[in-house]
């Protein structure tokens, strides 16, 4: 299961820095055809913070000024205003990962050896984060950079995902990471785990 997992988190960064990559050859605010948000629908967020994947309500509140992407197979998703279509927060939800902490442990641990193999992977460390432990790591590849947080509750794996061009990086992180901090899950009420 934690070779899985690990499988999984890699696809997600590359699926991330990919995805960043084919919007970067297609950026169509160089060309001045029409603005980001006309082409994306972006919206601000709701005011209450509240968005529903499947049957879970979390509460998250995106750095001021960034708007609000949608929904999509699991990832909420937000931008900042501007014309980049590169610097993104994502927050994805997997479904019946791991059946339970012990084995959410044993993963992050096996995730983060592999990870410290990588020479993309800057930082990895377990630290607390929404009343639990979390996999926390930094991402270095091709230009782009990306700070991640990954942890298990109620059955669900979370990942939160900041990505953004190299120079960039630096400059957006203290929001995003402040950002992280209003992480909630609303429901199901979640359990006390792995503290």
């Amino acid at each position: 299961m934690a070779k899985i997992m690990s499988v999984i988190t890699v696809l997600i960064l590359i699926f991330t820095l990919a995805s960043s990559c084919y919007a970067q050859e297609g950026n169509l605010s160089d060309k001045n055809e029409f603005p980001l948000t006309d082409l994306y629908g972006l919206s601000d967020p709701p005011k209450d913070g509240l968005y529903k994947v499947k049957d879970v309500t979390i509460k998250f509140i995106p750095p001021a000024g960034w708007l609000y992407a949608g929904t999509m197979m699991g990832n909420i998703k937000f931008m900042p205003r501007g014309d980049s279509l590169i610097t993104s927060l994502n927050i994805f939800c997997f479904f019946k990962v791991v059946s339970n902490d012990a084995e959410w442990q044993e993963n992050i641990n096996n995730t983060r050896e592999i990870m410290g193999r990588s020479p993309v992977y800057l930082n990895t460390e377990i630290i607390n984060f929404a009343n639990t432990k979390a996999l926390s790591s930094v991402v270095d590849t091709d230009g782009l950079k990306a700070r991640q947080i990954e942890f298990f509750k109620n059955g669900i794996g979370f990942m939160l995902n900041f990505t953004a061009e190299e120079q960039d990086f630096d400059k957006f992180l203290p929001v995003v990471e402040e950002s992280f901090k209003s992480f909630e899950i609303i429901s199901p009420a979640p359990e006390q785990s792995g503290s």
